[in-house]
């Protein structure tokens, strides 16, 4: 614990792991150079988003912000109270450009209409586990800022029921410029959750032309979802948001998924889903290139062929 009269007022970067430090204290009145500001926050110094926005209104020299909860809100700390605090400040951050956050959907809800950052680069979030998300105002976000739009995306499912977007940015350094994780709890909801972040981001997907899915240990082929109707329409609200994809990269584990969701639906044009699409990248190490048999041959009589490339 930080004592509350705790001041430095040349301070110029402050990165704090597991410290309570409350967002009230007066040392952020006379913080105002701050450059970074980064909070791993402990469940007893959590905070409002008004707080929160309060204190961020007199840093304005900030450039790199980060906002970590170690677990969700309070029970008492509902949506409702989040969403619809009155008399919330707006913020105007114009040097930031690192924006990270870790919590619940409805916290960074709350704190994104309320937020201008014109110069951001780089947004890294983290959601914990929750029945659905609702996030219209990060998909306005992402809307508005159509120069986070890159080139190539990695979607990751892991053994520990985590789930990671990154995209990367256009000038092939291999940064990401934005990447998004999900808690989903448990195997079966990871492909639900994200095709409900990537409908949210459409606009920043539908620049990707190259897809990279991974299935850490092969989590989702072992212990993943079946092979109904409505996985294969989850998996493919998710492909839907990279709609000028030209390249996807999948693992043998992923195969049957992706196969089915390439199935045209009866009377669709199998150029409606994926038109974009020109190569299929799979490992040279196993069979699979065999699946996609129907698909290649519907795309090749449609005019528009697809590749199968081993790699």
């Amino acid at each position: 614990m930080l004592p509350e009269t705790f001041q430095a007022p040349q301070l110029r970067h402050l990165i704090l792991i597991d410290f309570v430090f409350p967002i009230t204290s007066p040392f952020f009145t006379t913080a105002i150079g701050l450059v970074t500001l980064q909070l791993s926050i402990p469940s007893s110094s959590y905070f409002r988003p008004s707080a929160l926005l309060h204190r961020l209104s007199s840093m304005p020299q900030l450039e790199s912000l980060g906002i970590f909860f170690h677990s969700s809100a309070p029970d008492h700390e509902d949506e409702e109270q989040f969403l619809h605090t009155p008399n919330m400040a707006h913020v105007t951050l114009l040097r930031l450009h690192w924006f990270g956050f870790r919590g619940d959907s409805a916290y960074l809800e709350a704190l994104l209409p309320r937020m201008t950052i014109p110069a951001l680069q780089e947004l890294l979030i983290y959601f914990f586990d929750q029945p659905t998300f609702s996030v219209p105002h990060l998909r306005q976000f992402a809307k508005a800022r159509k120069d986070l739009t890159a080139s190539r995306a990695s979607l990751v499912f892991f053994n520990d029921s985590n789930l990671l977007l990154a995209v990367y940015s256009n000038d092939m350094t291999g940064i990401e410029t934005f990447y998004i994780g999900v808690a989903c709890g448990n195997p079966h909801k990871q492909v639900a959750s994200a095709a409900e972040i990537s409908k949210a981001l459409r606009t920043i997907l539908s620049g990707v032309w190259y897809l990279i899915l991974k299935d850490e240990n092969h989590v989702l082929s072992l212990d993943g979802p079946g092979d109904n109707e409505a996985d294969r329409t989850q998996w493919r609200d998710l492909l839907k948001s990279f709609e000028n994809v030209k390249t996807i990269q999948v693992p043998h584990g992923l195969v049957r998924f992706l196969t089915r969701s390439l199935q045209s639906d009866g009377g669709e044009s199998p150029m409606e889903f994926l038109p974009q699409l020109e190569n299929l990248e799979y490992s040279e190490h196993s069979d699979t290139g065999d699946a996609f048999t129907g698909f290649i041959d519907a795309r090749r009589d449609a005019g528009h062929p697809v590749t199968l490339v081993p790699c």
